[in-house]
């Protein structure tokens, strides 16, 4: 699963499209984010008002339903690449690739 972009950088894109620094393209472009992210976000905010994400978190039906079924609902912490073992094994890997290329002689 992607990791969601933070709720800064919404707010910084959608300030600079506002101030009129660059279409949503451009400046999708420049912030590194995709076109259709930002259209998105500037959809989201026009239809809300806000730019913040929402948690969320299923409503008393679904957690009714859940602790009929005899099962509890446990909440996950959010994100964290410290707490993800793969997020640890992609930076080793990257490491090594970049040591290796270091190493290697050049043309």
């Amino acid at each position: 699963m992607a990791r969601p972009y933070s709720d800064d950088l919404r707010r910084k894109l959608l300030e600079a499209h506002d101030l009129g620094k660059g279409t949503l393209a451009e400046l999708a472009d420049q912030f590194g984010v995709s076109l259709s992210w930002a259209w998105k976000i500037s959809s989201a905010q026009k239809r809300t008002g806000s730019t913040e994400r929402k948690l969320y978190r299923p409503g008393p039906k679904v957690r009714q339903r859940i602790e009929q079924a005899g099962a509890e609902l446990l909440y996950l912490p959010p994100y964290s690449p410290d707490l993800n073992p793969i997020e640890k094994a992609w930076s080793k890997l990257k490491q090594q690739l970049r040591s290796a290329k270091a190493n290697e002689p050049k043309p």
